[in-house]
């Protein structure tokens, strides 16, 4: 598919990356839409264009039914663009955090939405790991939800590669889901993807952050996360409270995950889900777009 041959029909997102639009091929019969997200930079800020090359290049190493699938790239001398799978769900945070019929907002989607999205994003956590990648940037904004109502991982921007026994120290992420060695600079490795998983749960589950409230600042924030113990759930389960309590252990050489990955989704609060079941899609999702 040529860059030249795809129509833009809307906007779907912008940030300060670039934009990112629903197309469709114009040469094709099919009216299949796809993602065009394309990314800016300075001409001469070669730095820039091998971080977009950098993902694309571990994008097209990540073949999985979870992830969002890259189907070309075009790169010209300010921009590299890549054509994406649509997910016309949009992003996992809009399921969260939903407008009610009498115009009020609520958060949280309960225990049982939040095993379904959880359990996937976990089990594909564990096949980037097996390959020595971690994703460091897992959060709800990066997990769209497919036309089939299942969860895609997006956006490997912060997502490297680590060779056995070896630490990264680079300070990347989003603040509210960072863990502490990232904050402290202590080194970290595939288990700081595991605490952001917690922080990922808890949200999807409760519809807030275990340690931010409005108004916090970032160094609050950083001291909450690396000292203090996340907000109660009053009305969760014992199961679901001592998942969490595994996953935001300071100590990420103790954290839930980093000795057997498979800990996770051996937990009990997991019990129910048959990943096979999910993994072939075999299961109906709890809502689709």
């Amino acid at each position: 598919i040529q860059l030249d041959d795809l129509k833009r029909h809307r906007l779907l997102g912008e940030g300060n990356f670039g934009t990112v639009w629903l197309v469709t091929n114009t040469k094709s019969t099919k009216t299949k839409p796809y993602a065009l997200k394309i990314q800016y930079f300075d001409a001469n800020d070669e730095k820039a264009a091998d971080r977009i090359r950098k993902e694309i290049s571990l994008m097209r190493k990540l073949h999985h039914p979870f992830v969002v699938k890259l189907i070309n790239t075009y790169e010209e001398e300010d921009n590299i663009t890549m054509l994406l799978s649509l997910a016309p769900g949009g992003e996992l945070f809009d399921r969260i955090h939903y407008k009610l019929p009498n115009n009020l907002w609520d958060s949280g989607l309960g225990e049982e939405q939040g095993k379904f999205y959880c359990s996937i994003v976990a089990d594909t956590l564990s096949f980037m790991h097996a390959r020595g990648y971690i994703y460091r940037d897992l959060k709800p904004e990066n997990i769209l939800i497919g036309s089939d109502g299942y969860p895609l991982i997006t956006d490997f921007g912060f997502t490297r590669l680590l060779k056995a026994n070896e630490q990264a120290f680079t300070m990347c992420g989003t603040p509210n889901y960072l863990p502490p060695e990232i904050i402290k600079n202590d080194g970290h490795t595939s288990s700081a993807d595991f605490w952001s998983f917690g922080v990922l749960l808890y949200e999807v589950v409760q519809g807030e952050n275990p340690f931010f409230y409005e108004g916090l600042d970032q160094v609050s924030l950083f001291e909450a996360i690396c000292t203090e113990s996340w907000y109660p759930c009053a009305s969760c389960s014992d199961d679901f409270d001592d998942l969490i309590q595994r996953l935001l252990e300071k100590n990420p050489a103790k954290r839930l995950g980093t000795f057997r990955e498979k800990d996770i989704l051996a937990h009990s609060w997991f019990a129910d889900i048959n990943i096979q079941e999910l993994r072939m899609k075999r299961i109906s999702a709890p809502w689709k777009p």
